[in-house]
C-alpha cells in the first residue's frame, strides 16, 4: 500500500503580502481605465499593479515553439482587452481577503467594447474567415470505389474546465542572490524564463522549487505563469514575501480551458460498413490566440489509432473565439481525435443496421495490433453478449427506465519529447538516499514509482527513500511534465543514476560480500567514493515510442421522466506492459476514466452572449463528477504477459490514454434513448447529440411528450 504523509505547507513569513486579480468582465474592448482610488484607500493595501509597472518584457509566455508559446500573452492588460477574464491589474495587500475585496472595489470603464464570440459553432455558420485558419490538412493516400451508402453528420465535443485539487498558485521571496520562487507548476524551467524575461534579470538569479501542485491536467503549463510570473514581479518591486491564490472564481475565469470542437463528416462505405471515403472538416477554439492550440494533433491521433485511414482526407482548422486562449487539458488533442472517429464508426452502424464492434472491426488496420483479442477478452470477462441480451429485454418491459451498453477499442501512440534529469545522493552515516528529479509531481504518483525503483536498483528498503523537490540548480532547462511521460522519465533518469552509484560500490561488494547496505556505504565514504550521480532522459537516447491498447464497456441506465442517469458498470482492460505501480496505476486508470465521464455528461461551461463572460465559475453550476457519479461496478483488469520491450522497466504509460475510452458512455446513452425514442413513436433516425449530456438534454433526447405523461 502506498504511504501517506501530512502535507505541509509554506509557513506564513513577516512583512508578507497577498495578490488579487482585476479580472476583466467583457470584451473584446479597444483600451479601458482602471479608478483603484477607493481600493488603495483601506488600510492594509499595499500596491496596484498594472501593465506599466512591468520592468521588462509584459507577458507570461516563454519560448516553446514544440508545446506552445508563440504569441505573448500579457501579465496584465496593456491597451486593449482580449476577452473577458483577461487580468488588467493585480492588488496587493496584508491578507488574502482584504487583497480581493479591494480587487473588487476597483472601477473598470471600458471604450470600445464589442460584442463577444464565444461559440466555435456560429462562428462556422456565420463564415467569418478572419477567424479561422488551416492548422492542418491529411489528404487522401487510396481510392477505394465500392461507395454503396453515403453517411453525413456533425459531431460537437465539448470544453472541460481542469477542476484540480488546488487553483493555480504561488509564493515569491526575496533572497540574497535574487528571488526564491515556489510556482505550482507543470513546467518549472518555463516559468524560470518567463520571470526572468518579464523581470529583466538573469535566470541564475531565480532559484525555482516545486514539491507537488495539487493536480494538473495541463492547467499549470503555460497558464502557470499568470500567477507566477505576477507573484515575482510583485516580490521583485516590493521586495517582501508574496503568495498569490487564485480563487476558484478567478481560475475559472482567466484560465483558458480544454478547447471545444466542432467537426463535419460526411462518409461513403461498402455493404459491410468499410470506409471507402471518409472526409472530416473540423474547428478547434483556440481562444483569443493559438499559444496552446491543439488544433494541428487532432488529426494525427484520428489517424494513428486502430482504423485504416489511407481513404480518410480532413482539415483542421483552429478558431480564434472571445475567450481566454485554450489550453491542453489531460489526453489532448487523442480524447478529441478519438471521439471523432468512434461518433463516425456507431453512425455508420446504425445506417447500415449493425453492429457498431462488427463495423469498427472491419475497418481496422490489417497489423498486428491485439485489439481483436482484447475486445475477445473483456466480452468474456464482463459478459458483454448476455448484458446486451438482458439490457434488450429490460428495454422491451420499461418504458420510463431504459438502459444501454457499448464497447470501445483505442489505441494509443504514445512518444517522449523532453529532457528530465535525476540525482540521487546517499548518506554514508545512515544508509539513507535521497532523490530530486526534474518532473513534477501532480498527484499522477510519480514520486512513488521513483522511490520504488530507486530502492530496488540500490537494494534498499523503500521507506529510506525520501524524495525531494523539484530545483533548478539540480535540474536546469527540463520540458514541461506532462503528456503522460513524466513517471517513466524520471523512473528511467533515477534507475541510470542508481546503477552508476552500485557501479562505484561494485569493487566494494565484491571484496565484502556479506556485508551490509550500511557496511558498504561507511567504506564508500572512507575510501572516498562519490555517493552522488545524476543523469539526464533524453528522448532520443532512451525513449522509443510505443502503442498503448485498451478496451472499455460501460452499461448506463436512465430515468426517462427526469434525465437521471445511473453507470451501473464500467469494465476497463488496458495494456500497461510490466506495471510499475499496480496501486498507482489502477488509481490513473480509474481517475482518467472518471474524468472522462464528467467530461461527456455534467461539466458544462456556458459564457454570457454579449460579454463573454463565464457564468458557470464554481461548483455551484458547474458539475465534476461525485462519489455517486462513478460506476457502480467499476472493474479494472492490466492485461498480463505483456511486456513493453521499449518502456522503461517494461511498462507503459497510464494517466491520459483511458479518457479517451470514456466516448463509450455517449454511445450506451445513445443505445437507452434510441429505445426511449423508439417508444415515443419517433422514426429510427441517427439523432446528433450536443454535449455534455446532461440531465436536461438526456430529457429532451428521449423524445417523451406531455401527452404521454398518462397514468
Amino acid at each position: 500500500h502506498l504511504r501517506t504523509l501530512p502535507l505541509l505547507s509554506i509557513e506564513n513569513l513577516p512583512n508578507e503580502v497577498y495578490g488579487a486579480f482585476i479580472v476583466s468582465t467583457q470584451g473584446p474592448a479597444k483600451s479601458f481605465t482602471l479608478d483603484a482610488s477607493e481600493a488603495l484607500k483601506l488600510p492594509g493595501v499595499v500596491a496596484l499593479h498594472t501593465a506599466k509597472d512591468v520592468p521588462g518584457k509584459n507577458s507570461y509566455i516563454f519560448p516553446m515553439p514544440s508545446v506552445g508559446g508563440v504569441t505573448d500573452e500579457p501579465i496584465y492588460a496593456d491597451k486593449e482587452v482580449s476577452c473577458a477574464g483577461t487580468p488588467l491589474g493585480a492588488i496587493f495587500a496584508k491578507t488574502h481577503a482584504l487583497a480581493h475585496h479591494a480587487a473588487s472595489l476597483v472601477k473598470v470603464t471600458y471604450h470600445g467594447v464589442e460584442e463577444a464570440q464565444t461559440d466555435v459553432r456560429k462562428i462556422v455558420e456565420s463564415g467569418d474567415q478572419s477567424r479561422l485558419r488551416l492548422a492542418a490538412e491529411k489528404k487522401a493516400d487510396a481510392v477505394k470505389t465500392n461507395v454503396k451508402h453515403t453517411i453525413e453528420g456533425s459531431h460537437w465535443f465539448p470544453t472541460q474546465y481542469h477542476f484540480t485539487m488546488e487553483t493555480q498558485t504561488c509564493y515569491s521571496v526575496p533572497s540574497e542572490d535574487g528571488l526564491d520562487v515556489y510556482p505550482a507548476t507543470q513546467t518549472p524551467s518555463n516559468i524560470q524564463d518567463a520571470i526572468s524575461y518579464a523581470l529583466d534579470i538573469p535566470h541564475n538569479s531565480i532559484n525555482v522549487s516545486v514539491r507537488r501542485i495539487g493536480g494538473g491536467y495541463g492547467g499549470k503549463l503555460l497558464k502557470s505563469g499568470i500567477t507566477a510570473v505576477s507573484c515575482a514581479l510583485a516580490a521583485h518591486l516590493l521586495q517582501r514575501p508574496v503568495r498569490v491564490i487564485m480563487t476558484l472564481e478567478e481560475n475559472m475565469e482567466i484560465v483558458g480551458k480544454r478547447p471545444s470542437l466542432l467537426s463535419k463528416y460526411k462518409v461513403g462505405v461498402d455493404e459491410n460498413g468499410v470506409i471507402q471515403n471518409l472526409h472530416v472538416d473540423y474547428y478547434e477554439d483556440d481562444g483569443v490566440s493559438q499559444n496552446d492550440s491543439s488544433a494541428g494533433y487532432t488529426q494525427y491521433f484520428m489517424t494513428s489509432g486502430i482504423y485504416d485511414s489511407s481513404t480518410w482526407s480532413i482539415n483542421c482548422y483552429g478558431v480564434r473565439t472571445d475567450l481566454p486562449s485554450q489550453t491542453w487539458c489531460r489526453a489532448p488533442a487523442s480524447t478529441e481525435g478519438i471521439s471523432i472517429v468512434e461518433t463516425i464508426m456507431e453512425h455508420i452502424a446504425h445506417a447500415l443496421k449493425r453492429d457498431p464492434t462488427q463495423v469498427r472491426m472491419a475497418n481496422r488496420k490489417q497489423d498486428d495490433s491485439p485489439i481483436p483479442f482484447l475486445i475477445e477478452d473483456l466480452k468474456k470477462t464482463s459478459d458483454y453478449e448476455k448484458r446486451a441480451k438482458a439490457i434488450e429485454n429490460f428495454n422491451k418491459t420499461n418504458r420510463w427506465r431504459k438502459r444501454g451498453i457499448s464497447l470501445v477499442p483505442m489505441n494509443y501512440p504514445f512518444s517522449y519529447f523532453g529532457n528530465y534529469h535525476s540525482m540521487v545522493s546517499v548518506y554514508a552515516d545512515d544508509g539513507s538516499v535521497a532523490v530530486s528529479h526534474g518532473c513534477v509531481e501532480m498527484g499522477q504518483g510519480l514520486n512513488t514509482k521513483v522511490a520504488q525503483v530507486c530502492a530496488h536498483v540500490l537494494g534498499v528498503d523503500v521507506q529510506s527513500v525520501s524524495i525531494k523537490p523539484y530545483y533548478s540548480i539540480i535540474s536546469p532547462n527540463v520540458c514541461p511534465t506532462g503528456g503522460s511521460g513524466g513517471s517513466e522519465s524520471a523512473v528511467y533518469a533515477t534507475k541510470i543514476a542508481c546503477e552508476e552509484i552500485m557501479r562505484r560500490l561494485a569493487p566494494l561488494k565484491k571484496e565484502n560480500p556479506k556485508a551490509s547496505w550500511q557496511e558498504i556505504i561507511t567504506l564508500a565514504k572512507a575510501k572516498h567514493i562519490n555517493l552522488n550521480a545524476s543523469y539526464m532522459f533524453t528522448p532520443s537516447c532512451d525513449g522509443k515510442s510505443y502503442n498503448i491498447y485498451g478496451v472499455a464497456a460501460i452499461e448506463v441506465e436512465v430515468d426517462i421522466l427526469t434525465g437521471q442517469h445511473l453507470i451501473l458498470r464500467a469494465d476497463i482492460l488496458e495494456d500497461t506492459g510490466v506495471s510499475l505501480s499496480p496501486e498507482v496505476d489502477i488509481g490513473q486508470i480509474e481517475g482518467a476514466y472518471v474524468m472522462g465521464l464528467g467530461l461527456y455528461t455534467s461539466e458544462e461551461l456556458q459564457y454570457q452572449d454579449v460579454t463573454g463572460r463565464l457564468l458557470t465559475n464554481r461548483t455551484w453550476n458547474y458539475k465534476i463528477p461525485g462519489a455517486k457519479d462513478i460506476p457502480i461496478d467499476f472493474r479494472i483488469v492490466m492485461r498480463k504477459n505483456a511486456p513493453n520491450p521499449v518502456g522503461v522497466l517494461k511498462s507503459k504509460a497510464t494517466g491520459e490514454p483511458p479518457l479517451c475510452m470514456s466516448i463509450g458512455v455517449v454511445f450506451a446513452f445513445r443505445r437507452a434513448l434510441e429505445s426511449a425514442r423508439a417508444d415515443a413513436g419517433l422514426p429510427d433516425k441517427h439523432f446528433e447529440i450536443d454535449l455534455p449530456l446532461t440531465t436536461e438534454r438526456i430529457w429532451l433526447y428521449g423524445g417523451a411528450s406531455a401527452e404521454q405523461f398518462q397514468i
